[in-house]
């Protein structure tokens, strides 16, 4: 009877213990961060830096373990514990670019894919190491209907990007992890401060976005999520040379000290790249003025949070970029004509729950300093100017998110808003005594519900949403100190503009039908709207058409857009995903002629220019998406989009009529397609991308002729240590000109080397 009691205790009560080792399926190298939970018992574990795991005390029987990765394919195993059991080599699949189980952008927190009644999709971060990427916007190009406007790669000043048949970025509302990015005094996003090497996904939702995230999402939404390491200490270097003498590096490191779901986690960012550049004029029109373009820019980022639980968490992160960026002409001054973005972000968010509510609160604050000295000589008169911006550019505010998950399916979503947005910006004259000075603040409020529910089960279910936004401008001003024959005429129009205020009312309903996880449709109407820039409400200033008059009296541009699409995978290797819209819009801001006309210090009279809301739009067109992965190491994707952007009826600009013109730098036809193949240590990507004529002018008189750019990139890695890789954008060096008479920089390599330490 003892020996039997002795026997049943050692059986019952022993503690047994599960270890092994997690690798790649498809490189072999080890995977950390890999999460071990097991059915029926509250233990669990996460894979170190090489791949190893451990679990201990567990009690004999039969379980089962679950193993999910964010990057990989989830995968389970049984296992008969009598006793202690090492799994060995255990490989996991690496996931296909493609829809992740969890979708933040839809309304802010975190819903999963198949839910979202609307056209989305998400980039992974290591695409940067598949193609040849030197900016992270242009990892967008994979992206049916995305426009991205570099004409001159890494060295152009700026970049905008448009979707769905509406141009500029001031209609794509970009988010760096869940903050907005885009400013207040012209919409646009500057794109160079973001390192891609930092990005851990981009997660893209087309179509109107105002019900949840108001202003600049009429055209969509852009949600830039940089990586967060959960695991120990880690750090990467890499260093790069390219054409033009282009050369420069990164330095990261991160960690965290979590443990039971409570601790610290931080990281570090910083890079540096500087390039000699080229000429952007043709060689044959050159003259003495022409000089190349170059580049010198560098960034850093911080970020420190602590986790309570599970669920949740804050965090705070502060990034710094300064850089400078020369235009292409030198006359006499240092440095010639350049521009500069000198930028100060700071983002705080906590994620949390209450009860049954999940909560989200995003602070932000962004500060750019835009600098810009300009020197010319104009070809009539001889005459050398040279003048210096100095502007300052504050965008602030705070969004507040609550949903409710409910029993039966249903989720309800609201939150408030609050944003602020100013500019202060002086344009000082060296070869005159004249400093013009403009200023401008735009407040916003707003609040906002959503509501999913189910109809019939869980296969179709209905969304319905509703925002109000209020925005107020005020203390705008347009000042001349001392001046001269170059702006005394400016002093005819008003320094002083009186306060205005709108509305806008964004609804939203969605229709989804959900017949099985691997099939989905939707039917959507969604109203959006842009709000107007400072640029435009309280600057005067020169324009390629004539002089510019503000407008403080400006109103936001409004769209009704009508959608239909579905998501489906076939046989588990082909995905597709389709949609087409219709799209009407309302009081689309375009400059219009007052019939005034004023010398602007040249010889020749220029019409006086002021931005209105003078015209209604139609647009329509389809999109789709095709991705497939015959084999576990190749990978596909093609892309096809068509557009059809017009002007319905507008007043007369400068003298002509709009109505029937198509909108100015949206393409008719774009397509894009690229191939990924990986082999154990060895990784090649090629990509290629086509965009149709588009026209470069509200007229239609300036076109820009359709082109194709192809890009390849191979890389090697050595024991996950040390990564070596050569890309290669424009292969064939189809260089081309843009409307402006400039050159892109053709064909552009870079060679780069990473050591990483685990």
């Amino acid at each position: 009877m003892a020996l039997f009691l002795l026997f049943f205790s050692e059986t019952v009560f022993a503690q047994f213990a599960i270890e092994g080792q997690f690798t790649d399926s498809l490189t072999g190298n080890p995977m950390p961060n890999v999460n071990i939970t097991i059915d029926g018992l509250k233990k669990g574990t996460v894979s170190g830096d090489n791949g190893f795991f451990t679990l201990t005390n567990l009690p004999a029987g039969r379980f089962k373990l679950h193993f999910t990765h964010i990057a990989c394919q989830s995968r389970t195993v049984r296992v008969d514990l009598q006793r202690s059991q090492n799994l060995g080599i255990v490989r996991l699949l690496a996931e296909s670019y493609e829809l992740k189980d969890v979708f933040i952008t839809a309304d802010r927190l975190e819903r999963r894919a198949e839910e979202v009644p609307a056209s989305m999709y998400t980039i992974p971060g290591k695409m940067a190491e598949v193609y040849a990427v030197n900016n992270a916007d242009e990892m967008l190009l994979m992206i049916p209907g995305i426009r991205i406007d570099r004409d001159r790669g890494i060295f152009s000043k700026n970049s905008s990007i448009s979707m769905r048949g509406l141009n500029g970025s001031a209609r794509t509302l970009v988010l760096l992890d869940g903050a907005p990015i885009n400013k207040a005094d012209g919409g646009g996003i500057n794109w160079s401060r973001i390192d891609p090497d930092a990005i851990e996904r981009i997660e893209v939702m087309k179509g109107p976005n105002s019900t949840i995230y108001g202003g600049n999402a009429m055209g969509g939404v852009v949600n830039i999520i940089t990586a967060r390491n959960p695991g120990p200490f880690r750090a990467r270097m890499k260093t790069f040379y390219g054409t033009y003498n282009t050369f420069g590096g990164n330095l990261s490191a991160s960690g965290a000290d979590i443990n039971q779901n409570k601790g610290f986690f931080w990281s570090v960012n910083s890079f540096y790249r500087k390039g000699d550049g080229y000429f952007v004029v043709a060689e044959q029109e050159r003259d003495s003025l022409d000089a190349k373009t170059y580049l010198e820019e560098t960034g850093a980022s911080f970020r420190v949070g602590y986790q309570f639980t599970a669920q949740n968490s804050i965090e705070a992160e502060y990034n710094y970029y300064w850089d400078k960026r020369g235009d292409g002409t030198f006359i006499t001054e240092p440095g010639g004509s350049y521009n500069q973005y000198p930028s100060h972000f700071l983002r705080v968010k906590y994620q949390g729950t209450l009860s049954r509510w999940q909560l989200n609160a995003n602070g932000f604050y962004q500060l750019e300093n835009y600098r810009r000295q300009n020197e010319t000589i104009k070809k009539q008169t001889g005459k050398y100017t040279l003048y210096e911006t100095d502007s300052r550019r504050v965008d602030a505010g705070l969004w507040l998110t609550a949903a409710l998950p409910m029993k039966n399916g249903s989720r309800l979503t609201t939150g408030i808003d609050a944003k602020a947005g100013s500019v202060e910006a002086s344009d000082i004259y060296y070869t005159a005594t004249d400093i013009l000075t403009n200023k401008g603040n735009m407040d916003a409020g707003a609040a906002f519900v959503q509501f999913e529910m189910p109809v019939t089960g869980k296969k179709i279910s209905i969304e319905a949403g509703l925002r109000v936004d209020g925005a107020r401008f005020h203390h705008g001003s347009f000042e001349v100190e001392a001046p001269t024959s170059f702006s005394a005429f400016m002093a005819e129009y008003p320094s002083q503009f009186h306060d205005t205020a709108w509305l806008a009312v964004s609804p939203r309903l969605a229709l989804l039908f959900h017949q099985s996880p691997s099939f989905k449709t939707y039917l959507s109407f969604a109203y959006g709207f842009r709000a107007p820039t400072l640029d435009d409400m309280c600057r005067n200033g020169n324009i390629t058409k004539g002089f510019k008059k503000a407008n403080p009296l400006l109103g936001p541009e409004n769209l009704n857009n009508f959608e239909l699409g579905y998501t489906a995978s076939l046989l588990t290797k082909l995905k597709i995903a389709h949609s087409a819209f219709v799209s009407t819009g309302n009081d689309f801001q375009y400059f219009i002629a007052n019939g005034d006309s004023v010398y602007t210090g040249g010889n020749n009279l220029k019409p006086v220019m002021q931005r209105q809301n003078i015209s209604n739009v139609l647009i329509y067109g389809t999109e789709v998406s095709l991705s497939w992965q015959p084999f576990n190491s190749l990978s596909v994707l093609a892309n096809y989009a068509w557009n059809h952007a017009e002007i319905r009826s507008s007043e007369n600009s400068n003298g002509r009529s709009l109505e029937g013109k198509r909108l100015m730098e949206v393409p008719e036809h774009q397509a894009s397609g690229a191939i990924e193949w990986r082999y154990h240590w060895f990784m090649a990507g090629a990509s290629l991308a086509y965009t149709g004529k588009l026209f470069a002018d509200d007229d239609n008189l300036i076109v820009n002729q359709a082109r194709t750019e192809t890009g390849v990139r191979v890389s090697a890695t050595y024991h996950e240590k040390i990564y070596l890789s050569l890309s290669m954008q424009d292969v064939l060096n189809n260089r081309y000109t843009d409307s402006k008479g400039n050159i892109s920089p053709g064909r552009f390599m870079m060679c780069s080397i990473i050591w990483k330490w685990l």
